[in-house]
């Protein structure tokens, strides 16, 4: 690593409200990276647990900590205020329930140069099967084995339809580049608004280095999860996140674009179909989804057809028709407890043996 390189500060943002149980496994991934020119960025957001003391005990140990503490606003106002006191040239967002590999700075500092804006790379996803945790590598960003460089456009077209995923931890970003363009968080929802922050950096068209490296453990299934949040609030949220998708598809001019974000919308509301179909919200939850599909035809061409764009037209066949009693009594069930669950177990034991 060149003498430049090691120049670079890279300030890690970590928003934390009560993860008391994972919070340790994080940091002791952070201050045992093997590039020590890192600040880390705590923002304790109003955290009831014993969150800010393991923090106070770790920042007594390694300076490079340092806390902010703000009432309880947020993942969105906490990741923002990280990023108003951040001093490093380079923003890398870690989530206080995952953690980094120990080279993961290093790594990303070896590939920075001035006309690169964003570093993207992979991650792997934690797991418990049975008595033990199993790591492996994300199925769905295993489409390259080479470093490269890609536009906006390119990157939607070659790389985004096939991981489908805009998560802000798989990133990292030049400080400058967001401040510039004026990039943050939406403060005012709870519903993808890690989706948002990605595609406004998109959308400014920066200079994109995918590299071929797992940094990143996205810790699946846990309940005190900064994301975890109920069903029906998430719902009541999609007006406004409407409104920031519309504002980002406005501003783009190809139609794949256009018709992948309103997919990704749909995509999204089919995650919830479960926990809101039975719920006081099913009627708003039809009329929603029956929403977004007039939007889709409305606004795209209709050339390219996306899988989840026909589940949600699936969806409100049977609610026409009064035929979504039987799926969900009869069909899917039999469908996920013959089908579905034992080839994922399958796949779980092939990954067990793997890892």
């Amino acid at each position: 690593m060149n003498n430049d390189v090691k120049q670079q500060l890279v300030s890690i943002i970590v928003p934390i409200y009560n993860v008391e149980t994972y919070l340790q496994k994080c940091l002791d991934s952070l201050v045992n990276q093997t590039y020590s020119n890192i600040e880390i960025i705590c923002v304790n957001d109003g955290s009831t647990d014993s969150s800010l003391q393991i923090l106070e005990e770790y920042a007594k140990k390694d300076s490079r900590i340092k806390i902010i503490n703000q009432e309880n606003q947020g993942v969105s106002v906490a990741r923002n205020n990280g990023i108003d006191n951040a001093t490093g040239d380079y923003i890398l967002f870690v989530d206080s329930d995952d953690y980094l590999e120990l080279n993961a700075c290093e790594k990303l500092a070896s590939k920075i140069s001035e006309n690169i804006d964003i570093i993207c790379f992979k991650y792997n996803e934690v797991k418990k099967y049975k008595n033990r945790i199993v790591k492996y590598p994300n199925i769905r960003n295993n489409f390259t084995n080479i470093d490269s460089i890609l536009d906006f456009y390119s990157y939607y077209k070659n790389i985004l339809n096939d991981i489908g995923n805009l998560m802000c931890c798989g990133n990292l970003y030049k400080k400058d580049f967001l401040l510039k363009n004026s990039i943050c968080y939406p403060e005012n929802i709870i519903v993808l608004e890690d989706a948002i922050f990605c595609l406004r950096a998109f959308v400014n068209n920066p200079n994109i280095l995918f590299i071929n490296e797992y940094l990143y453990n996205y810790i699946i299934n846990v309940s005190n999860s900064l994301t975890k949040q109920s069903a029906i609030k998430k719902i009541k949220q999609f007006d406004n996140v409407y409104a920031f998708f519309k504002e980002i598809i406005n501003s783009v001019s190809i139609d794949y674009i256009k018709e992948y974000l309103y997919n990704y919308l749909l995509n999204y509301l089919l995650a919830l179909w479960n926990d809101a179909y039975f719920s006081d919200y099913k009627i708003y939850y039809k009329k929603l989804l029956s929403f977004y599909i007039d939007e889709y035809h409305n606004n795209c061409s209709g050339e390219y057809v996306y899988k989840d764009y026909r589940r949600a037209n699936k969806h409100i066949f049977l609610a026409k028709y009064h035929l979504s009693w039987w799926y969900w009594k009869i069909i899917r069930p039999v469908g996920k407890y013959c089908v579905v669950l034992p080839y994922r177990r399958f796949r779980e034991f092939l990954r067990s043996k793997n890892g």
